[in-house]
Formats: C-alpha cells, sequence, structure tokens
C-alpha cells in the first residue's frame, strides 16, 4: 500500500503541474544584465542564497554584442516582491 500511496502523489504532482503551467500566468523579472557571464552567475548564487531560482539568458544585440540577463520566471504573482524583500532590484518583463 505504501508504494501504491507514494506513486500516486507523484502522478497527481506532474499531472498539477503541467495544468499550472497551461492556466497559470508566469511572472518574470529581470535582475540584472551583464557583458560578463561570471557577473550573472555571481547574481543567480547570490539569488540561489535566498532561495530564489535565477537563471541567465544569453541575448545577442543586433550590433552582435552578446549580454546576459539574470530573469526569474514564477507563477506567484508575489515574486516581485519576494525578490525586492531578499534585497535585489527587480523589473518586471513583458513579453
Amino acid at each position: 500500500k505504501s508504494e501504491t500511496t507514494k506513486s500516486e502523489p507523484e502522478n497527481l504532482s506532474t499531472k498539477e503541474d503541467k495544468n499550472l503551467s497551461e492556466k497559470q500566468e508566469v511572472f518574470v523579472y529581470q535582475l540584472g544584465f551583464y557583458s560578463s557571464k561570471e557577473n550573472a552567475q555571481n547574481l543567480v548564487n547570490r539569488c540561489k542564497e535566498k532561495n530564489i531560482s535565477a537563471q541567465i539568458q544569453q541575448v545577442t544585440r543586433p550590433s552582435g554584442n552578446v549580454y546576459f540577463a539574470v530573469i526569474v520566471k514564477s507563477t506567484n504573482s508575489e515574486i516581485g516582491t519576494i525578490i525586492k524583500n531578499s534585497g535585489f532590484e527587480c523589473y518586471p518583463i513583458f513579453e
């Protein structure tokens, strides 16, 4: 029974995650924009210390210059406030 009980919530969780991504709005915030990937990674690491899951998005401008944006994506509408209360500046990204 315990094996069945364990597998059922996993399946439900997977279905819920799939439904959330289809139905809920995703909020995107930019925390930094760097010409150095190392600096972007340093910010990602600082975010991780505050339990904020940030990622690096590489951006190539028409000039050919490459930049590294540090962004956070979440379905939590309060994520901007959470980021700011953790000591980071952030700006919403509207796609």
